[in-house]
């Protein structure tokens, strides 16, 4: 007998993995749909029905169909993840961090098309607004803060700069895709990057630069 998306098998590790694998599916349908029909066309119904589950899974995994479209988030999270783990141990870690980041800004260019019609949409949608100025990038920085906690050996409660960290990593990331957007995706994002890390280093100079003394 033929298993529907709904259909979770028991067991742990198997059960975690097949509803990430719905969860993957259905946020892909959200995308696809939105491509195809548009952002007020796309229902929660047609989403459900696209991947293959009911409605009633999809607010399992979905309160919304906004943050369904922004599930590709926790793609750029993985990804995140995987570079900061494979960074060298005696790197410097500001370095590896850019690196991490640089393969975040890897898959801000996969996922170019989605971001680019989600811009557009922000004007007349408040979901798509909100999520776009103030929660992007927000797994990002959950990743930087459990990472920085075991390179440094110290908890974020102990340590503050776990967190400082994080906040850097969403800021650059954040500040990148904003251009890249404003830009209209015309101009290369890890161009647009390298430009943040340069800003980024010039403040840096400026604040470790006497002031003039008064005249």
């Amino acid at each position: 007998m033929a298993t529907r998306a709904d259909d979770t098998p028991h067991g742990g590790p198997q059960r975690t993995a097949a509803k990430a694998e719905t969860r993957k599916t259905i946020a892909a349908a959200a995308a696809m749909l939105v491509g195809e029909l548009g952002y007020r066309e796309t229902t929660i119904e047609l989403i459900a029905e696209r991947a293959g589950v009911s409605s009633r899974t999809f607010f399992r995994h979905f309160p919304s169909k906004e943050t369904a479209l922004f599930a590709f988030e926790e793609a750029w999270a993985e990804v995140l993840s995987d570079a900061l783990d494979a960074t060298d141990s005696d790197a410097p870690i500001f370095e590896a961090l850019l690196a991490g980041i640089r393969a975040v800004m890897g898959e801000v260019e996969k996922d170019r098309g989605l971001l680019l019609d989600m811009s557009r949409l922000a004007d007349s949608v408040a979901p798509v607004r909100e999520h776009l100025v103030h929660d992007i990038g927000t797994q990002l920085k959950e990743v930087v803060t459990s990472w920085a906690e075991r390179r440094l050996g110290a908890p974020a409660v102990v340590d503050p700069r776990p967190l400082l960290l994080a906040g850097l990593a969403q800021a650059i990331a954040r500040t990148t895709i904003y251009r890249w957007l404003a830009h209209h995706g015309s101009r290369p994002v890890l161009e647009l990057l390298d430009e943040t890390d340069e800003a980024l280093l010039d403040l840096v100079r400026l604040a470790s630069t006497p002031s003039p003394a008064p005249r």
